[in-house]
């Protein structure tokens, strides 16, 4: 008798793994090999809504911080989720940076555009809208996105489109002026340092792009970040460029205040805010 309940409660078990996510609203996380690597394999960490919409839903492509030297997708773990339960379909992307495998930021954002790619040409095996399409990141990650909607691709990659809107946190936006030195640590300028010797510093500066198809953009600073300079020039640009741009600084706050209770969350709604005005959610 003793093992036909354990075997009834394992079945419970089971089901309960399966259906819960369904049954009480919790995201679904898939993990998806996007690229291999000399330095390994790279995922999408991907949080599906927990039901099923009538229509597919947009999704949100996302990039860690960390200065092009470290990071992990457990960063932005916290707000993807509560994204994925609000209807958006939240892909968390590993990339390479130096700590970890040695590699320099054209590295990172050859990866970035690799991710964006995948999840473009896999949309519909998603379910996700391939119009509907956002980017993001912070730091460095958002460095990546402004890059992947900005920039000229890597290795003669065609992209059938560019992201529909732009997430940006704290982005690292201008690697080419003598000023932008001022707002790295000295690992983050011996990685600007080896883009120059390649002769890639310009062409994966975002600030230094053509913005003539630049997407709609939200962007966040803390007040106190030394990269908020940046992004104030960005939001000229893309003003003078009739674009649709919306640059909050939170007062009194620092470089990635958001990745901590209660800003992750607060941060994460206002995304969703965003979204929503776009009528995207």
């Amino acid at each position: 008798m003793n093992g036909f309940w354990l075997i009834l409660l394992a079945v419970f078990a089971a089901a309960g793994y399966f259906f819960a996510p369904r049954l009480f609203g919790f995201p679904r996380l898939k993990k998806v090999r996007y690229k291999t690597t000399p330095q390994g394999d790279l995922w999408l960490h991907i949080y599906m809504p927990p039901r099923q919409a009538a229509k597919p839903p947009p999704a949100l492509l996302y990039f860690y911080g960390g200065g092009w030297v470290e990071g992990r997708v457990s960063q932005f773990q916290t707000q993807a989720r509560h994204m994925a339960k609000a209807g958006v379909v939240v892909a968390l992307a590993q990339y390479r940076v130096s700590s970890r495998e040695g590699t320099a930021p054209d590295s990172a954002v050859e990866d970035a555009f690799d991710a964006f790619a995948y999840l473009l040409d896999s949309a519909r095996d998603w379910n996700v809208d391939p119009q509907r399409i956002a980017i993001g990141g912070s730091s460095a990650g958002g460095h990546l996105a402004a890059c992947v909607s900005l920039c000229q691709p890597p290795h003669e990659l065609q992209l059938k489109t560019r992201p529909a809107i732009m997430l940006l946190l704290n982005p690292v936006l201008d690697l080419y002026t003598v000023t932008a030195e001022l707002e790295f640590t000295c690992g983050e300028i011996a990685l600007v340092d080896e883009l120059e010797r390649k002769g890639l510093r310009q062409q994966l500066s975002p600030q230094q792009q053509s913005f003539s198809k630049a997407p709609p953009t939200y962007m966040l600073y803390g007040s106190e970040d030394p990269l908020k300079k940046q992004g104030e020039y960005f939001t000229q640009k893309m003003l003078e460029h009739n674009k649709d741009v919306q640059s909050v600084s939170v007062p009194g706050q620092r470089h990635s205040f958001f990745n901590h209770p209660p800003h992750n969350l607060q941060v994460a709604d206002e995304l969703l805010l965003f979204l929503r005005k776009q009528g995207w959610v």
